[in-house]
């Protein structure tokens, strides 16, 4: 009987893992995102969170994927100066590494119980951010993904009027 509560347990935490995936994809998504209106100042956007395929969800110019690994945002992209392009290209990245830091804060300061359940969410969120972070800020480039530590580096070799 213990074996099946145990099972039963993790079958319910499937949809607490999606949400916490989605709300660190959303917030990095959302560091680009106000990169890009604070730097380049222009409303032609769209964010989609999550593995192409099937559409769980789109409301206005945000799509949701059920496939929760991934996210994107598409804008229209003018190289002006570097420190725009940098800029929206390191959004992601810091606000990752501001979450990092806040959830440390919070577990090391006000978090009594080490057993319980927001315990144990804002740890995967920490590990998930430090993920997202690391994956985003190192220089990768193939055919399938370019990371945001790629765009800084190519906007710093870049040609700009």
């Amino acid at each position: 009987m213990d074996a099946l509560i145990f099972i039963f347990k993790w079958i319910l935490m499937i949809p607490v893992m999606w949400g916490l995936l989605f709300i660190s994809i959303f917030f990095h998504e959302m560091g680009h995102l106000i990169m890009y209106l604070i730097f380049y100042r222009e409303n032609n956007w769209r964010i989609e969170i999550g593995s192409k395929g099937k559409k769980l969800l789109e409301i206005g110019r945000f799509t949701i994927y059920p496939k929760m690994l991934t996210g994107h945002i598409y804008y229209n992209f003018k190289k002006y100066n570097k420190l725009s392009s940098i800029m929206v290209s390191a959004g992601g990245p810091l606000v990752n590494l501001v979450l990092i830091i806040f959830i440390i804060i919070y577990i090391f300061n006000f978090c009594t119980d080490k057993t319980g359940l927001l315990y144990w969410c804002l740890c995967f969120l920490f590990y998930h951010n430090l993920s997202l972070f690391l994956t985003a800020i190192i220089p990768i480039n193939n055919k399938h993904y370019t990371s945001d530590g790629w765009r800084i580096l190519d906007d710093l070799r870049g040609d700009y009027e």
